[in-house]
């Protein structure tokens, strides 16, 4: 089997998962009490929409130390933490961007649903089309963005290769966006 293959990766995907899940938990933890957090002190506000980037520091250190994993790097929970210390201005801007865009494309997607007018399909359309490039772009903006071995790298630079990582692949990130909607589901 060749090592780049998509058989490959779920094979060593399920391997480090089945190996190195226990150092993913307390950071996975560290996540959801951030999210619980702004839940509880935003909820459904605007003051909660404003909190919602905040999430983006420990996704940034989750990535990070995913990364290392998948290089088959020596990885502990100190990881998490130099993961969230090198990328935390860039996540945040990475998660206010997340929210603003996913905000305006499903506010629009609302408003052109309920729209009796062609016009407002096509806006409904275009916005539920947006949220998926959201949705499937998110895995790949996040695995450069927060990759330790660019974190030297301008923020610029970084989502420009995450751009082209998207144009080159896109058959394989709707693959891991599936394979990942798939195991979100199971795990809920």
């Amino acid at each position: 089997m060749s090592a780049t293959g998509l058989r490959w990766a779920i094979r060593a995907a399920a391997v480090d998962f089945y190996y190195n899940s226990w150092r993913l938990v307390p950071a996975n933890v560290i996540w959801a009490v951030v999210l619980l957090a702004v839940l509880i002190a935003g909820g459904a506000t605007v003051v909660g929409l404003l909190l919602l980037p905040l999430l983006g520091v420990p996704t940034g250190g989750l990535f990070a130390t995913a990364a290392r994993l998948a290089r088959s790097e020596p990885v502990s929970f100190g990881d998490f933490g130099s993961g969230i210390r090198a990328t935390w201005r860039s996540a945040l801007v990475v998660g206010a961007g997340s929210v603003v865009a996913a905000l305006v494309c499903t506010t629009n997607l609302v408003i052109g649903l309920g729209s009796n007018e062609p016009v407002g399909w096509f806006v409904a359309a275009t916005a539920f089309w947006g949220d998926l490039g959201l949705a499937l772009s998110l895995p790949v903006i996040w695995s450069i963005v927060s990759d330790p071995r660019r974190a030297e790298w301008p923020l610029r630079h970084r989502l420009r290769l995450a751009g082209l990582v998207i144009l080159v692949r896109p058959a394989r990130i709707v693959a891991l966006t599936l394979f990942s909607a798939v195991l979100l589901t199971v795990s809920t």
